[in-house]
């Protein structure tokens, strides 16, 4: 929606000035200028009823220990997490500037640029996955885990050459002295999380179209639980 908002002040600038300076008016162009406000609106209500599914998503038949999201809208909007039938907490995107949304939407759209995110239980602990690396253009990406305050671990990305050869997507994730790695071999394929070389969990989205993730820990990593799902998460974020 930004995007087309930005193509159409600018684009609009550019006729007024082309008239002032050079009395040329076409007709046709402002008529064809017209339909971007329109696509933005209709985009708006999209992204509106997009956003209304992530914070009304209530899981049906799900496996009993098996986590699971939705994630429709990447740029706002709260989303549910479950642990079966039962509602485990909220998250959602946040920026430190109003200013840097509209520099992703305007500029990557559903991108990673200024990502991060906040994590609230029931219970009323927060933990945030805040992005420590702000630049723009960077070889990676890395973030600092927050559990009320205090830096619990780190993630960050795997974008080596071997990685790029074999069309790997993967992120670590490092709490203490313990060190997880997430990998996915193509868009949409299940993700593995390893320790030590053996996989300890994995997850998937429903469908190849769908919007909603499943996640799964077939070792008892309690203490961990909630910072490998939410690294989970932040996969579908930053690989889409």
């Amino acid at each position: 929606m930004a995007r087309l908002v930005f193509l159409f002040i600018l684009i609009s600038v550019g006729l007024f000035l082309r008239f002032i300076f050079l009395g040329v008016f076409d007709l046709k162009q402002i008529l064809l200028l017209s339909m971007f406000p329109i696509g933005a609106a209709l985009i708006f209500f999209i992204q509106k009823w997009l956003a209304k599914r992530d914070i009304t998503y209530i899981p049906s038949n799900e496996v009993k220990n098996e986590w699971s999201t939705t994630i429709y809208d990447r740029l706002a909007g709260k989303k549910m997490l479950y642990k079966g039938q039962e509602k485990v907490g909220e998250y959602k995107r946040f920026y430190f500037k109003w200013w840097q949304k509209i520099v992703n939407d305007v500029l990557e759209g559903n991108g990673t640029w200024y990502l991060n995110l906040a994590f609230i239980s029931p219970n009323e602990e927060n933990i945030d996955i805040v992005e420590t690396k702000n630049e723009l253009f960077k070889a990676y990406q890395e973030w600092e885990v927050r559990s009320d305050g205090f830096i619990r671990g780190k993630i960050k990305t795997d974008y080596s050459i071997k990685n790029s050869v074999k069309l790997k997507e993967a992120l670590i994730l490092e709490l203490g002295e313990e060190s997880y790695y997430y990998q996915s071999y193509k868009t949409g394929s299940e993700i593995h999380v390893l320790q030590d070389g053996k996989v300890i969990a994995s997850g998937k989205r429903s469908g190849f179209f769908s919007s909603k993730y499943h996640f799964h820990l077939q070792e008892d990593k309690e203490e961990h639980e909630v910072f490998l799902v939410l690294t989970y998460v932040l996969f579908h974020y930053v690989y889409k």
